[in-house]
């Protein structure tokens, strides 16, 4: 029995010898990228040749004092921009608007424009737009408005389709 109990501990010490296993390391890569981001900026608009704003109405003059009822969204939607990013960084941009009056057989009417209701906006001003990391996106209208001055003018002026072109610059900080 000692012989046959020994013989027994000898074969399992040597099978477990011979199936020993053995330890490796392996390695897994991983790649990644983020590619080039970019943005996008559109401008579009609402008034047309065949389809002008009434400049004699009333959401586009102040009344005799120049002013505008309290609480009132004066003016007319003439367009909009909308800007879209990609892999940006958190940016602020500068938004430069550039007019002259609305003119028609040499008369000229100035006018304001904003931006959603806000700052009413005068020949050259600039506005700002802070794009968050990411993929940003955002969209505002853009209205315009007889000043004070203009409202005189229009309502002495001609019939005729008065316009004026307004240059919209992004630029960022």
């Amino acid at each position: 029995m000692k012989k046959s109990l020994l013989s027994i501990i000898l074969i399992t010490i040597v099978v477990s010898f011979g199936f020993t296993a053995t330890s490796e390391n392996r390695a897994i890569n991983v790649y990644g990228q983020i590619g080039v981001g970019g943005i996008t900026f559109g401008v579009t608009e609402n008034t047309t040749v065949s389809t002008p704003a009434n400049l004699l109405a009333d959401t586009m003059n102040p009344d005799a004092n120049g002013t505008y009822a309290a609480g009132e969204a004066p003016g007319i939607k003439i367009g909009s921009w909308s800007f879209s990013g990609t892999n940006q960084l958190a940016k602020t941009y500068t938004l430069t608007y550039t007019f002259s009056s609305l003119a028609y057989s040499g008369v000229n009417i100035p006018f304001q424009i904003n931006e959603d209701g806000g700052t009413w906006l005068d020949t050259t001003d600039t506005t700002t737009y802070s794009a968050i990391a990411g993929t940003p996106a955002e969209s505002r209208d853009i209205f315009a408005r007889l000043t004070s001055v203009g409202r005189g003018v229009a309502e002495s002026a001609t019939a005729g389709t008065y316009t004026s072109t307004i240059s919209v610059n992004l630029a960022a900080d």
